[in-house]
């Protein structure tokens, strides 16, 4: 298993605010979930001849382990310290609780 999240994004400084938004758009239409798919939330369950279609591709999937939840909390931590600001809806939250990785 391997991330391909971005690490580092470099945006002129005329430029930073709208490249936000935009991406924070982009960002906001990802689907969280499950390796395998997250469940859609309006399915007819009257009608189980194809589960597949029950199911939509997650792009964002959870950290494997509870060590790498607390080394991202600690990255958002410090990152905000020094004046990053969080800008999505939900962003830097816990999806699940505790007990979810």
């Amino acid at each position: 298993q391997r991330c391909t999240a971005l690490k580092i994004l470099f945006v002129p400084n005329e430029h930073a605010e709208t490249f936000v938004d935009k991406y924070v758009a982009v960002v906001d239409k990802l689907v969280v979930g499950l390796p395998w798919g997250t469940k859609k939330k309006n399915t007819n369950d009257d009608n189980d001849d194809d589960d597949d279609d029950d199911f939509i591709p997650s792009n964002i999937t959870p950290l494997p382990n509870k060590k790498r939840v607390s080394y991202m909390e600690e990255l958002i931590e410090d990152a905000v310290s020094k004046g990053a600001s969080v800008v999505n809806e939900g962003g830097g939250t816990l999806i699940g609780g505790e007990e979810s990785t």
